[in-house]
């Protein structure tokens, strides 16, 4: 009761007390101030700083208070601290130096807190910031005089005990909100720590008040900071409590107080802040900046002497850290004006000053003005006065649109999606930034808290330029042994020279550049160092960012020094680089763009524009980048306006002028910008007022990535417009979709977009939106919760079609690290397959990272084309590919007197096929290349341009080619800097230098072949032989630490890793494309020089420095520099090699941590653990920091190889035929075969493998085709010679039921050891499969599929080392009844009653009737290497490890035969489980119920009618070589598999399929029943042929091919009148003028099977039904009956009008050819009645922008709004014009807009009139609901039909605007 009773007391004196300190006394403090840096988590190794002095406070009447320092010391510790940072120092020797003179400082405290100070004029800055540190420390707000409003807050009053509550206070970091604890200090708690009551007898009551006040720097009105390089999308603020995972920062202050009369007496105070960092962003071990000041008393006294007094004030109002640089630059806004008058009239009334000092304090004051800056908020404006968080943390929470929630990578704890004066989310808020005044354009920046500052500007004299030369020399020294770049540091040279240039002005740039500039022309072996010098210099100019950079860039450009691609790399970097873009910089950058010396320079006109674009996004469209990305305050600048109405004006121009690589570029470049203003720009293109192509419209909508991050309502109101435009062209429509899923789209919005994939008329959109939304569902949960949930939540409304990848696909992947939570990523991968042919016309690929908080920039790749197949077939033509067809030694002349009807051409003439336009060939496109983005866009005209291409190249080869190429660039740079507590400046920077280098002089030629008489598949030769020397070297440099400006040190804790390849070699490098082969042979570049060369190099380091800040060198060089040691290094050495190539190589190991996160990725490798994988290489393989060092270095010393040669060759042929390497086939496969019992794969000697297995392959099978692979390593010495080879054949033919698969391995090493043995290994398999049918499902069903294989290995030529095996496949009963009942047989059955054999349903009853489930094979093996044996238990160890929960083993008991391991396994009936096991002498294993995914069937599945081949492209793509067509009696099934009845009987030929006139496509298929060859043209004419039967017509241009019933059930086959012979087991051939056809009878059946393979085409036929096949580089080139074979079954309908009809019957009478005239009335049969719809496939443009977007009528408004909203519209409007729906009455229907369209209200008129085509819902007159509708219109409401479906689109006229009548 007593202790109550006097706290009471206690606490009713403290807040009564008028202010803290006792007039006429004399306290006394001693102060200990420590600062270090370290890696904590790592090592107690510090560098830091240790201050000691006194203290001496004399308090005065009216609140004034004077602060005098003496004997201020300071010492460097550098060491290990085992008792912590915050121990005692005693034990350690310290060198103490003075500090500075005395200091003495007058403060006006009123109630505890500063309200201003003086000082001496001629006070350093740094000193101030030390009394602004003490001074923030010895203030108390014990009255809540600051109070910010809160629910928390209980300030302690009357008998009050404690009390909690915020307040905004200000400090040395500036002035944030701070929240107060106070508690009464226990007594015990004193006596055991008597540190905080030093003097206990200062208290009326012996009680103590503990106060601990804790900083929130995520709340501040003046925050302190300095950033760079941010994304600004991370969701965080620089400098806040929590900077995602990678930094946090913490400060807090506990004082404790006695009471003593009317006055508090501060005891002790002890400030503590923390700053915790990972050194590269992800690490899980981080570093720590700790910062203490202590201040204890050490006496308290009256003190009646003189007072120290200030004779030359200067007085500042706040306690906020003073800039170094602050006096020099400053800003005079009216906003600072109007606050200084305002703090000077308060500070008046409370005290008096001189005039100067009152100057100094406004001008101090107007300067802090000029630095803040409003930051949004991380927390959306509170509702109430009460609605701020309670807790005591006070962190930021979490708020955000729907849009913003789920960005592409997932954000912080909050996130923002304002970003631009007209973006479309902002959130107001109190948080001011004080950043760095903007530089003079001109000058060298002088910014606060730059951690690399190497200039003193105080005694700058010159030695910039100096330093910048040195540098730059030293670099290209250092670079000419790139063995040592790692071990000299080149990279931190190169680092130190960018941030030296970005110190630099103008004029400095300039004369280092005189004296560093040098000519490529002029450079030789003697003056490399010279250029290299040159152009690091270059490129550390480039990474600078200023304005002295940018202006010595431009000189560089208009000089020549640099030009074209040279001048296009720089100006790349520049939009990430730039650190100052101010008005001045961005207006200069504009011009310089405009500049004929850049507009008149290829690759530089289009870099420059397309990067001034992407650096004014940054800077003035994005508010997010601008604000978090640069160190100071962008200003607004009227560049914008004039760029957009430049690039309007030019693409306008370039569209008038036609020039495609121009559209190209200026539409990317609006697209950058992410301005609003786009939307207008695009507008007439999209909508089809002004005409482009589809291409170029496409590229319009497929690179707006940029805008949908800044305007994603927006952009998705664009989007889902398009998207839902079913006439619209699909490309655009599948760009769309992509483009759409990246605004995080809501689930309504989804759920409509799922929906219309079960109605969609395109299957290319439809599987757009599939693969978007289930890959979308598949992602990770934690990484895009919204956007999963709502996928999840769709996925059951899709279709259940299944697409292929012959269709159009968007894939979205999202995936956080387990094994390392700061790691995120997300791909995008998009491609759009065009309608013409095989490849995707576009594919762009998209990777996001996120790697501790800290969004990267978006690696981009990505190529568009209008056409692919166009595009390949020009560049085929171009480049000499299928130029010279190959000519036949047997060539057949018509039969004399016939004379086919239906010629190629007559058809032609006959069906006068009409065809839209093909598209121009144009195209684009873009990646990143050595730091630097490129896009590089193209049309036919450049295409054209390759073959004075490939002669320059031969000229240039032919002269011999010098190149040395260095390339540096920073891949990312990060920077903080902000004030700690103890007054120092904190700094921290992570920065990726990088080098590339490429040192080439060679000579050679590049050429074609012309032989006319020789067909060629690549017709070019090639050959190179020099000297190559290629590097690659980059560096991860993390430092964290803090700068003490008094003696100029600073003080850091640093990780660096280093990773190094170097290849150097002499050789010789061929290619022989008309042979068919690649051949390189290469001599170790060290040979010459006996210098052993470090191919690879991987290093890291840890260390401690303390360092001058002038001293220009890498901290690891200082003399202070300190490794943090780990544990004790462990070393590995091995050499290896040279007994197995006759080269030496040496692995060097180095590791503090003994391997284990290496050991780790082993084991994650053998594992598969796929998350440890993935985080392990994205975040640099190391998860734990310690020292390391690994190389991999070659030593000429030990080795004795001179060269190795490299071989690779590749062929195919026919049996009988002769493959490019040799013509003596015939008699090798002959000898070969006559070895009996010999292994075919064992050639009789190494030099003769390829001949011998490539004739092997074929042996025994009729009309086989063969491939064969080779691949051959050789070492070649004096006096040995080493040989690896690889050789792989394989055999198959479609008359054969055989087919054999070899392979032959030789390994002879090139010194034989023990170690090192040769070993051969031959292995070889013949399958003996069934001839079933596959024409016929019952015939298919009723046969015996089972088929065999057998087969050998030989171990080192040696029949007594082999493995034999014989196996059986078969198929169960069960599958076989399983097939009976399954759906499609059912169906197949229904079909077959009506005589339909080959619908798409009874072919697939036909390919499943014999699949086979049940296998066995067994191994008889002997005398076995032991090698072999190791990989044999090591791939079952692999397997019951990945397969434990399937897996069981039988031991004990199990006896089976020696020598002998069985094999068995058998699948479910429905194939989507099975079971094996082994059977082994020892053991028995058993793997049961493992699934098996439908995408892998093809590997373990066994088709006898088909090679696995055949069925990979269908399982796992879901597509197939080719497309086929069905007539089956009165049922068509069209090559898009759409189904359709036709009545009338064709008694007059019908063309089912033929191709486009003049079209010549090459094929690139490899099977068994295609081959590459140069296509002509080709019409298949069906016409009946007696009951139920038909004939059949194949027309090679002037041949034809016809096939009819014969009398005995069978097929016959003529050839221009002349009769082929077609037998079961035998390909009959015939050809004639190049015309090609291969025809046999199919297993079971009377059916035909006649390959075309010149054409591309397969026609089977039995006498009643046809099955026509093409293959996919036929997509959209052929018409007929059979369709258009584009994927999209709604254009089948086609007909030769090139229009599309709904009639079957007109659609079969549009391709009939009447008989027997081919002129007058058959050519008028071909005409459409005037009265037949006939609908032209034409697009359908749209109004997709609306008028608020284009800037029309509405603005865009500013609130995010409604994020289902997809229209993205506002309501408000201009006075003269409105929005109202718009009403049509026709045919008895009224017709009303779905959304309301611009109108002029009453006395107002259109300026102007604009045509729109609108979507309206049209509705009969008498319905009830239409007159309700129309009362409502004439009213003036407006009914929401946005929900209704359209069912018209009307063309409407609109004003584009009104104005007053």
């Amino acid at each position: 009761m007593l202790w109550s009773s006097s706290l009471l007391l206690v606490f009713a004196g403290l807040a009564a007390a008028e202010y803290g300190w006792d007039a006429g006394y004399q306290y006394v403090y001693n102060i200990d101030a420590r600062t270090f840096t370290g890696m904590h988590q790592v090592s107690d190794q510090f560098s830091g700083i240790y201050i000691s002095g006194k203290l001496y406070v004399y308090a005065g009447p009216d609140d004034k208070v004077t602060f005098k320092f003496q004997r201020l010391n300071y010492a460097d510790l550098h060491q290990n601290f085992s008792g912590g940072w915050d121990g005692d120092f005693g034990q350690y020797q310290l060198n103490f130096k003075s500090l500075s003179n005395d200091g003495v400082a007058q403060a006006y405290i009123k109630n505890g807190m500063v309200n201003s100070f003086v000082v001496d004029k001629g006070t350093s800055n740094s000193t101030v910031n030390q009394m602004k540190s003490i001074l923030s420390a010895l203030q108390i707000d014990m009255l809540g005089q600051n109070l910010k409003k809160s629910k928390m807050n209980d300030v302690p009053k009357g008998p009050q005990q404690f009390g909690i509550y915020k307040t905004s206070e200000d400090s040395i970091t500036g002035e944030c909100e701070t929240i107060y604890d106070v508690t009464p200090l226990a007594r015990y708690v004193v006596q055991s720590q008597p540190e905080l009551v030093p003097l206990p007898h200062l208290s009326d009551d012996e009680e103590f008040i503990d106060i601990v006040k804790t900083k929130n720097f995520s709340s501040c009105k003046k925050h302190m900071m300095y950033h760079y390089g941010f994304n600004g999308h991370e969701g965080w603020k620089a400098g806040s409590n929590q900077m995602g995972n990678f930094l946090s920062r913490t400060s807090q202050s506990r004082l404790v107080v006695s009471k003593k009369q009317k006055s508090y007496i501060i005891q002790s105070s002890v400030t503590t802040e923390k700053v915790i960092v990972a050194p590269h962003l992800y690490n899980s071990q981080k570093g720590i900046v700790f910062s203490r000041l202590n201040l204890t008393l050490e006496d308290y006294s009256p003190y009646k002497g003189p007072v120290p007094s200030i004779n030359n004030p200067k007085k500042f109002y706040n306690l906020a850290y003073l800039y170094e640089h602050g006096r020099q630059k400053r800003s005079g806004s009216s906003e600072a004006s109007s606050s200084s008058s305002s703090s000077s009239s308060s500070f008046a009334s409370s005290s008096s000053s001189s005039s100067s000092s009152s100057s100094s304090s406004s001008e101090e004051h107007n300067w802090n003005q000029s630095l803040k800056r409003k930051i949004r908020s991380a927390t959306p404006p509170p509702h109430s006065s009460s609605s701020s968080s309670e807790t005591s943390s006070s962190s930021s929470s979490s708020s955000s649109s729907d849009e913003s929630r789920d960005s592409p990578i997932r954000q912080g704890s909050y996130s923002s999606s304002g970003s631009s004066s007209s973006s479309e989310s902002s959130s107001s808020s109190s948080s001011e930034e004080y950043l760095s005044p903007q530089p003079q354009f001109n000058d060298a920046p002088q910014i606060e808290f730059f951690p690399e500052q190497m200039v003193n500007f105080r005694s700058e004299s010159g030695h910039t330029v100096e330093n910048l030369v040195r540098l730059a020399k030293q670099i290209g020294k250092y670079l000419q042994n790139p063995n040592n770049i790692p071990k000299d540091s080149v990279l931190t040279y190169y680092s130190l020279l960018s941030y030296l240039a970005a110190e630099a002005n103008y004029q400095q740039l300039q004369q280092a550049t005189e004296k560093l500039y040098f000519p490529e022309e002029k450079s030789n072996k003697e003056s490399y160092p010279d250029y290299t010098s040159w152009q690091a210099f270059r490129d550390a100019v480039t990474q600078a960012g200023t304005g002295p950079a940018l202006k010595i860039i431009r000189s560089w450009v208009e000089s020549s020094k640099v030009s074209a691609n040279e001048g296009a790399q720089l100006l790349a970097v520049l939009p990430r680089s730039a650190r100052f873009p101010t008005v001045e910089y961005m207006e200069y950058f504009f011009n310089f763009v405009k500049s004929s010396h850049v507009q008149n320079q290829k690759y530089l006109n289009d870099s420059a524009i397309l990067s001034f674009c992407d650096l004014v996004r940054r800077s003035q469209v994005d508010e997010e980048s601008a604000h978090n990305r640069y160190p100071i305050h962008v200003t607004k600048s009227k560049v914008l306006e004039k760029l957009l109405s430049f690039l309007e004006e030019q693409l306008r121009k370039a569209v008038e002028k036609g020039d495609s690589v121009k559209i190209q570029v200026y539409s990317r470049c609006i697209a950058i910008t992410g301005h609003p203003k786009i939307w207008g720009i695009f507008e007439p293109y999209l909508e089809g007022k002004i005409l482009i192509s589809h291409f170029q419209r496409l590229i319009m909508i497929a690179y707006l990535g940029d805008a949908i991050i800044v305007h994603p309502n927006a952009a998705r109101s664009v989007l889902y417009k398009i998207y839902e435009n079913e006439g619209e062209v699909p490309a655009l429509r599948v760009a769309a979709v992509m483009q759409l899923m990246k605004t995080n789209p809501p689930a309504q919005l989804l759920q409509r977009m799922a929906e219309r994939t079960n109605y969609d008329h395109s299957e290319h959109v439809s599987a757009a939106v599939k693969s978007a939304i289930e890959s979308l569902a598949n992602g990770d949960y934690k990484a895009r919760p919204d956007l999963v949930k709502n996928a999840r939540l769709t996925a059951n409304l899709l279709t259940t079609k299944n697409y292929g990848f012959q269709y159009s696909q968007n894939f979205i992947k999202s995936y956080v690290a387990k094994e390392h939570s700061t790691l995120e990523y997300q791909h995008y991968l998009t491609y759009i397959q065009g309608l013409d042919g095989l490849f995707p016309s576009a594919v762009l690929y998209n990777l996001q990272r996120k790697t501790g908080g800290y969004v990267h920039e978006p690696q981009t790749i990505s190529f568009m084309s209008s056409s692919s197949e166009e595009l390949l077939n020009l560049l085929f033509e171009q480049s000499g590919f299928g130029s010279y067809q190959k000519e036949s030694n047997h060539h057949k002349q018509p039969k004399k007197g016939y004379q086919s009807k239906y010629t190629y051409q007559k058809i032609i003439e006959i069906l006068n096929p009409q065809y839209d336009e093909p598209p121009q060939v144009e195209g684009n496109f873009f990646f990143s290349f050595l730091g630097s983005p490129r896009f590089f866009a193209f049309d036919n005209h450049t295409i054209e341009q390759f073959s004075e291409y490939f002669k320059q190249i031969h000229q240039k080869l032919q002269k011999g080619v010098n190149f040395h190429e260095t390339k540096y660039y920073n891949q990312y740079s990060v920077e903080i800097g902000f004030p700690l507590a103890t007054g120092v400046p904190f700094i921290y920077s992570y920065d990726e230098p990088t080098l590339f280098y490429a040192d080439v002089e060679a000579k050679g030629h590049f050429q074609q072949e012309q032989d006319k008489n020789e067909y060629y598949q690549v017709p070019y030769k090639a050959s190179t032989e020099g000297t190559y020397k290629f590097t690659w070297s980059s560096q991860k440099r993390g430092k964290l630490g803090f700068i003490a400006p008094f003696n100029d040190q600073k003080y850091l804790a640093v990780v660096e890793k280093s990773t190094q390849f170097y290849i150097p070699f002499v050789g010789k490098l061929q290619f022989n494309g008309p042979q068919q082969y690649f051949q390189a042979s290469i001599q170790p570049y060290s040979s010459l020089s006996n210098e052993q060369q470090k191919i690879f190099q991987h290093s890291t380091d840890i260390y401690t420095t303390y360092h001058n800040l002038y001293d220009i060198k890498p901290y690891i060089k200082g003399s202070y520099a300190r490794r943090v040691h780990v544990a004790s290094s462990k070393q590995f050495k091995k050499s290896f090699g040279q007994a197995y190539t006759g080269y030496g190589f040496q692995v060097e190991a180095k590791s503090e941590n003994d391997f284990t996160d290496y050991f780790r990725i082993y084991k994650a490798l053998k594992t598969l653990d796929y998350d440890f994988i993935s985080s392990a290489f994205y975040n640099d393989l190391v998860h734990t920091l310690a020292n390391n060092y690994y190389a991999v270095s070659f030593d000429p010393h030990y080795s004795s190889s001179e060269k190795v040669v490299f071989k690779l060759y590749y062929d195919n042929a026919e049996q009988g035929g002769q493959h490019k390497k040799t013509t003596k086939l015939t008699n090798v496969r002959d000898r070969r075969t006559k070895l009996s019992g010999s292994n075919p794969a064992q050639p009789s000697s190494v030099e003769s493998r390829v001949d011998e297995l490539f004739a092997n392959a074929y042996s025994g099978i009729q009309d086989a085709k063969a491939y064969v692979f080779d691949a051959s390593v050789t070492m070649e010495g004096s006096q040995n010679k080493g040989q690896y080879v690889f050789t792989y054949a394989h055999a198959e033919s479609p008359v054969s039921e055989k087919s054999r698969y070899l392979a032959y391995f030789s390994a002879s090493p090139y010194e034989e050891s023990q170690n090192a043995k040769p070993f051969k290994a031959a292995f070889h398999a013949t399958f003996k499969n069934a001839q079933v049918p596959v024409f016929n499902y019952q015939k298919a069903y009723e046969s015996d599929p089972t088929s065999y294989v057998e087969g050998q290995i030989n171990f080192n030529d040696n029949d007594q080392y082999k493995i034999s095996f014989q196996g059986k496949f078969e198929q169960s009963a069960e599958r076989k009844n399983y097939v009976k009942h399954s759906p499609y047989s059912a169906l197949c059955q229904q079909q077959m009653q009506h005589n339909h054999y080959i619908q798409q349903a009874c072919r697939n009853a036909s390919l499943h009737a014999n699949v086979l489930d049940k296998y066995q094979i067994t191994f008889n093996y002997q005398n076995v290497p032991e090698e072999f044996q190791k990989s044999t238990y090591a791939a079952l160890s692999l397997a019951r490890h990945n397969g434990y929960q399937y897996y069981q083993e039988e031991f004990p008991g199990v006896k089976n035969e020696a020598g002998r391991v069985t094999f068995r396994a058998r699948f479910s009936e429905d194939l989507n489980y099975f079971n094996f096991s082994f059977a082994t002498p020892h053991f028995n294993s058993y793997f049961e119920n493992v699934g098996l995914h439908h995408q892998l069937r093809p590997f373990f599945l066994h088709y006898p009618a088909y090679n696995q081949l055949y069925f990979y492209s269908p399982y796992y793509f879901d597509t197939k070589y080719y497309a086929s067509c069905s007539l089956d009696g009165n049922e068509v099934n069209t090559f898009n598999n759409q189904t359709f009845y036709y009545e009338n009987e064709i008694n007059m030929p019908v063309v089912l399929a033929f191709a486009r006139p003049g079209e010549h496509i090459e094929s690139t298929e490899d099977s068994d029943e295609y081959k590459t060859y140069y296509y002509g043209g080709f019409s298949v004419i069906a016409k009946n042929y007696g009951s139920n039967q038909k004939e059949v017509r194949v027309a090679l241009d002037d041949d034809e091919i016809y096939m009819r019933p014969s009398g005995n059930g069978g097929v016959t086959v003529t050839a221009n009148g002349e009769t082929i012979q077609v037998e079961e087991n035998k390909i009959s051939k015939w050809e004639n003028n190049g015309n090609i056809m291969e025809a046999y009878s199919t297993p079971g059946g009377n059916d035909v099977a006649s390959y075309f393979p010149k054409h591309g085409i397969q026609v089977r036929y039995d006498g009643e039904r046809i099955l026509l096949s093409v293959t996919n580089h036929h997509r959209d080139r052929v018409r007929g009956v059979c369709g258009t074979f584009d994927g999209e079954p709604v254009n089948d309908f086609t007909t030769p009008s090139n229009c599309v009809v709904k009639d079957v019957q007109q659609f079969i009478e549009s391709y009939t050819l009447t008989e027997p005239s081919y002129r007058g009335s058959a050519k008028q049969h071909k005409q459409q009645s005037p009265t037949a719809a006939c609908y032209p496939r034409s697009v359908v443009y749209g109004d997709v922008v609306s008028d608020a977007l284009a800037g029309r009528g509405r603005q865009l408004t500013t609130s995010s709004g409604n994020p289902n909203d997809i229209q993205g519209e506002h309501s408000r409007m201009p006075s003269c014009s409105s929005y109202k729906v718009h009403i049509i009455k026709e045919n008895g229907r009224a017709c009303i807009s779905r959304r309301p369209q611009v109108s002029c209200n009453p006395n107002c008129k259109p300026t102007k009139h604009i045509e729109k085509l609108i979507d309206f819902h049209c509705m009969s007159e008498s319905e009830n609901m239409t007159g309700h509708y129309l009362r409502m219109v004439q009213k003036g409401a407006n009914p929401d039909f946005s929900q209704k479906a359209p069912n018209s689109k009307m063309r409407v006229m609109l004003p584009e605007s009104c104005t007053s009548s």
